[in-house]
């Protein structure tokens, strides 16, 4: 094998390594701003349940409707879900924020259940009474908080995919570049004993 053999197995074993990294990057940089999307995603629906636990047991207290309790229960059961779910989709992400919006979570549905409970035990009076003495804190207070953490949190994931998506775009002008370096260096390979032929004759 003659030295521009050599020098082209070279050349093409480096710039397949540099191709293979640079998609390896742009491939992970895809895949975590997919889970930037389900963050943002997860942390809407978690509002969207929040407020309809909060109306089913509203319902439930009003109507008396085992429909409404039962309602109420699977959209606790879909709170919980989709803030295990934020959490894993967020793990690199050190904020307190998830935590805050569980305590919320876990606070409010505390509430809504003792309101359930005082409507079994008492009747609509006694629940209408709990209502009363928690909605300042629990609907008004509590409700905001829970909004602003989520807010925070998307916009901690918003910033953290801008970073990502710059990455991204880093990774895919480098892998560009390396295509089309690859392309004219080749080009100069192949030309160069070509080059050397013609001087000869």
């Amino acid at each position: 094998m003659d030295r521009v053999s050599y020098a082209v197995t070279a050349f093409w074993f480096l710039a397949s390594m540099t191709f293979f990294v640079n998609f390896k990057n742009l491939e992970n940089s895809h895949q975590i701003r997919v889970k930037t999307y389900e963050a943002i995603a997860q942390a809407h629906e978690i509002v969207i349940n929040v407020a309809e636990a909060e109306s089913f047991q509203r319902n439930y207290v009003l109507i008396g409707n085992q429909d409404y309790l039962d309602q109420f229960l699977t959209s606790e059961v879909k709170i919980f879900s989709s803030i295990d779910k934020l959490k894993k989709i967020t793990a690199d992400n050190k904020s307190q924020l998830i935590k805050l919006v569980e305590d919320i979570a876990k606070y409010r549905l505390l509430v809504w259940h003792e309101t359930i409970d005082d409507y079994k035990k008492s009747g609509f009076e006694a629940a209408k009474k709990h209502i009363v003495d928690t909605y300042k804190i629990s609907g008004t207070v509590k409700m905001g908080e829970l909004k602003k953490a989520l807010a925070d949190v998307i916009a901690e994931e918003e910033k953290l995919l801008l970073i990502r998506e710059q990455k991204n775009d880093h990774d895919f002008e480098n892998s560009r570049n390396c295509i089309y370096a690859a392309f004219f260096i080749s080009i100069g390979i192949f030309l160069f004993p070509l080059v050397n032929l013609l001087r000869k004759q």
